[in-house]
């Protein structure tokens, strides 16, 4: 199940946001080995405000993970820390163009695969969804190599604008991804045929 958390209603939703802290915490810090910032055995940054949304990934009454979105031209993960490690962004910000970051869901030993891929897949398509309804064109997001495999499996693949670098122990690219009705009908199709 997804749940879209909008800005305002964070305040009113701790517990969820709390859970997704936690669940990024355990994909981005313990997993991922990346240097972000813990608090109270959360991953904490100052994007979790003002223009930021969560979908967020319920299985069992808990966060499982989810994805942050913020409009490009707002402060955000991609532009605002990422730039370091990459240098300058070949694409500018815009207003059809919405920032993704700290996609990611917790892989237990009881999780299957095909569970996973499911998430996935209804990730992606509340992104794609959330992208529409708002009126946007494009995704620019920091994702790793695996992920970036699996967006091209999903059918959604991601125009790479960086070379790959190294953060903590994942090969990591900048890319942007089109935001399009039939690329959502197409993940809805692959997702039905489940």
């Amino acid at each position: 199940m997804l749940i879209h958390l909008p800005p305002q209603s964070f305040i009113y939703n701790q517990e969820l946001v709390h859970g997704f802290q936690k669940a990024r915490k355990k994909i981005f810090y313990d997993r991922m080995k990346w240097a972000v910032n813990i608090e109270d055995d959360r991953e904490v940054d100052e994007f979790d405000a003002a223009q930021s949304h969560f979908l967020l990934s319920i299985h069992e009454g808990k966060v499982i993970g989810g994805v942050r979105l913020a409009p490009s031209e707002a402060p955000n993960l991609t532009y605002d820390i990422f730039s370091k490690y990459f240098g300058e962004i070949p694409v500018k910000r815009d207003p059809f163009l919405l920032e993704s970051s700290r996609f990611g869901l917790e892989v237990t030993p009881t999780m299957s695969s095909q569970f996973l891929r499911d998430q996935t897949i209804d990730l992606f398509i509340g992104v794609l969804k959330f992208g529409l309804m708002e009126r946007f064109s494009r995704i620019i997001t920091v994702v790793d190599v695996r992920m970036e495999r699996t967006l091209r499996l999903a059918g959604w693949p991601v125009e790479r604008i960086t070379d790959v670098v190294q953060i903590g122990e994942t090969k990591t690219i900048i890319g942007v991804l089109p935001i399009s009705e039939s690329i959502l009908q197409s993940l809805e199709k692959k997702k039905a045929g489940n």
